[in-house]
Parts: structure tokens; C-alpha cells; sequence
């Protein structure tokens, strides 16, 4: 890697794709940014104390801003995204 493209970092590296990003690349955004989930953020989650948690996508546009997800434990998780319920819909099981 030549030395002027070291560091350069978002839309300054010549790899920046923005909004055409991937799926993969977007929640390592997430992650970078952000840290990892730390909660599950459904209130009528039924799991206490779950091994780990996940980022997950509100809308399905998968957009660089942090009000486009939300922290959920990996069973609500699958939940919203199985059954294609809204995070609204999950919090009212």
C-alpha cells in the first residue's frame, strides 16, 4: 500500500462506496463507530442475560446513521427479521 493512501479513512480512501456499500461493510460501520450492542433495547424482551447482542437495521436501507439501528439480543433479532415485524411490533409480543 503506498504511503498517501495510509489512514485516509471514509470518503477520503479511494475505497468509499457510501450508500452502495454492503451489507457486511455497513454493520462493521456500526461496530467502528459506535462499539459493540451492548443491551437488548426491546422491552418485553424475555432473555435476562443473554451471551451477546447485535446491531440491527430498522428500516432495511441500511443507512450510515445511528437512528437506523438498534441493539437487540440475538433472539428478538431474529424475531424482527423473520417475521418482518417493525421494532414497534417487537416491543408490543
Amino acid at each position: 500500500v503506498r504511503k498517501s493512501l495510509l489512514g485516509k479513512i471514509g470518503k477520503q480512501s479511494r475505497a468509499w462506496k457510501g450508500n452502495s456499500a454492503g451489507y457486511v461493510a455497513k454493520h462493521s460501520w456500526i461496530v467502528k463507530f459506535h462499539g459493540n450492542a451492548t443491551k437488548c433495547e426491546n422491552t418485553s424482551c424475555k432473555y435476562k442475560n443473554p451471551k451477546r447482542y447485535e446491531w440491527a437495521n430498522l428500516s432495511g436501507k441500511y443507512q450510515r446513521e445511528l437512528s437506523d439501528y438498534v441493539q437487540l439480543c440475538p433472539s428478538c433479532h431474529r424475531k424482527m427479521d423473520i417475521r418482518k415485524i417493525t421494532f414497534q411490533q417487537l416491543c408490543d409480543l
